[in-house]
């Protein structure tokens, strides 16, 4: 999800601009999505917890959870192991 966009160079006078929200995505849109993310460390770090006590039914539940909140950390997570 994109939700930053920098200015176009002909409405800044050719110099870099910086990034911006944009109207088109509002922060109140946003707010649970960012509270999602600001919790995925911790979920990244609870799932390495369980993987490493050998708790398999917790992390496969865990695993779920967490592919279907963001897919794009979750391969990042399966990298990382």
């Amino acid at each position: 999800m994109t939700c930053w966009r920098r200015l176009s160079n002909a409405t800044t006078g050719g110099r870099e601009a910086p990034l911006r929200l944009t109207s088109e995505y509002p922060i109140d849109a946003l707010a649970p999505t960012i509270e999602i993310l600001v919790d995925m460390p911790s979920l990244m770090l609870d799932m390495l917890s369980l993987e490493r006590e050998g708790r398999q039914h917790e992390l496969l539940e865990r695993r779920k959870t967490f592919r279907d909140l963001h897919p794009g950390l979750f391969s990042a997570y399966i990298r990382m192991r």
